[in-house]
């Protein structure tokens, strides 16, 4: 077998095993539904960029590679990360295995973790990654948020599946801009409304009744409030600059034009409305309160503009009632 510091075609195929193919090129290594490997040691002669090791529950999974900068073990059974010594990883994917404690703190550089689907993993250290941008902790259990408070730099969190979760500590995170906590058994949401950045908000299959926070959110460009029991959704209409276009049946997916943007918002499959009889209602209701704002608007103005004339006009009716006398005496 050729060394594998000699290997420098541009993709090599590899027969570890009768079920088993690994495809190598210059900078990614893929490992699929082996378990015939039992140890991962020569990997420190290839130096791949990324890998992506995908079903094979056998591997002692001690990695030292200073090269790999994405790592993906997915349905590995994988039970700990203490033996990654990876100090230049950036992307970290640990779905569907069986951690109950990671340890994170050798991850300084670390900006995309998920680590979705690992039922009761224990998440603490994951204040020590201050330079995450993305992170997926969907079904894992999870009761608080409060671990994220240092992430200042998230801009994308799916925190979906975790139901009875307690996200008020996420209102500090006020640079997200894609947030997901659907199906977590939300009833108030009034959190979201600091995070002024939101252009992505997923919150299907939840108990929500109210959507008043979502009035303070201008930058929203996605809306997904499907299986909730929200009974008013006039509040959406006083977000700014949009504007419904179309409805498609009973599951209200509106179109909506933002400034620059096109903005798409899936309202209502499966909510209890009782503000609206039906969809055509819904959209006469929300027309008629943007006419009826825009009139309040122009009555406003055209009283202020009034207001300013007969000002001007009261102004000069006293500046030529003081003259008109100076005027006759100067001309006697």
């Amino acid at each position: 077998m050729k060394h594998w510091s000699k290997v420098k075609m541009q993709k090599y195929e590899l027969h570890i095993s009768n079920l088993i193919k690994q495809y190598f090129t210059n900078n990614e290594l893929y490992i699929y539904n082996d378990n015939k490997i039992k140890s991962l040691e020569f990997i420190q002669n290839v130096s791949p960029k990324i890998l992506r090791i995908i079903h094979s529950h056998k591997i002692l999974f001690e990695i030292n590679n200073c090269t790999i900068a994405e790592l993906n073990i997915e349905q590995c059974k994988l039970k700990t990360t203490e033996y990654f010594d990876l100090p230049n990883l950036i992307v970290l994917r640990l779905p569907n295995n069986s951690l109950k404690t990671v340890c994170l703190r050798q991850f300084e550089l670390l900006q995309l973790l998920d680590l979705s689907h690992n039922k009761d993993v224990n998440i603490l250290q994951i204040k020590y990654l201050t330079n995450l941008t993305k992170l997926k902790l969907s079904g894992i259990n999870l009761l608080n948020c409060n671990a994220l408070s240092t992430l200042t730099q998230l801009q994308e969190l799916d925190i979906s599946n975790n139901v009875g979760i307690d996200i008020t500590a996420i209102k500090n995170l006020i640079q997200l801009k894609m947030i997901n906590i659907s199906n977590s058994g939300l009833k108030q949401i009034f959190f979201i409304m600091y995070l002024i950045n939101l252009t992505h908000l997923e919150l299907q299959d939840n108990n929500i009744i109210s959507i008043a926070p979502l009035i303070h959110l201008n930058n929203l460009g996605y809306i997904n409030l499907q299986f909730n029991k929200i009974t008013d959704f006039s509040e959406i209409y006083y977000l700014k600059y949009m504007e419904m276009q179309t409805i498609h049946r009973c599951k209200l997916i509106y179109k909506i034009e933002m400034q620059k943007q096109q903005t798409k918002l899936e309202a209502v499959l499966s909510n209890k409305i009782r503000a609206v009889d039906t969809t055509l209602t819904l959209l006469r209701t929300m027309r008629e309160k943007r006419q009826h704002f825009m009139q309040r608007i122009d009555y406003k103005k055209n009283l202020m503009n009034q207001h300013l004339n007969n000002s001007m006009l009261f102004f000069v009716k006293r500046v030529t009632s003081i003259l008109e006398p100076l005027n006759q005496e100067n001309f006697q």
